[in-house]
C-alpha cells in the first residue's frame, strides 16, 4: 500500500471513529451505526492488511531483525530466535492478527 492510500484510509478512519465517539449527540438510528461500525472494521482492515511496514526505516529495521535472526540462530544460539518476534511487530498484519487472537481468546 502506498503512503497516499494510507493517508486517505487513516482520514476516513478517524472521521469515521469522530462520528461513532457522538453518535449520541449526531442522532443516528442503530441501523445506521451499525453500518458505519462495519465501516470502521472494514477501513481498521485495510489499514492492517500489508505484510511490509510503512517507510524506509522501518523496513529497514524488519529486515535487520531478521538477518540476525537468521545468521546468529545458525551460527551462534537460538537466543538470537527473539529477534523473528521483535521482527514482527514492525509488520501491521502481524501485529493485527496477534490482536484478533488475544481479543478471541479472552473473549472479546
Amino acid at each position: 500500500m502506498d503512503e497516499s492510500k494510507h493517508q486517505q484510509l487513516q482520514k476516513m478512519f478517524d472521521a469515521t471513529k469522530k462520528i461513532l465517539d457522538n453518535k449520541e449527540s449526531s442522532g443516528l438510528s442503530e441501523e445506521n451505526i451499525k453500518e458505519l461500525e462495519h465501516t470502521l472494521a472494514a477501513i481498521s482492515g485495510a489499514l492492517l492488511s500489508s505484510w511490509l511496514p510503512r517507510g524506509i526505516v522501518r523496513k529497514l529495521l524488519l529486515f535487520f531483525f531478521l538477518l540476525i535472526g537468521i545468521f546468529g540462530s545458525l551460527f551462534y544460539s537460538y537466543y538470537f530466535l527473539i529477534s523473528f518476534v521483535i521482527a514482527g511487530t514492525f509488520s501491521p498484519r502481524i501485529v493485527g492478527e496477534t490482536a484478533i487472537f488475544v481479543g478471541r481468546m479472552k473473549g472479546n
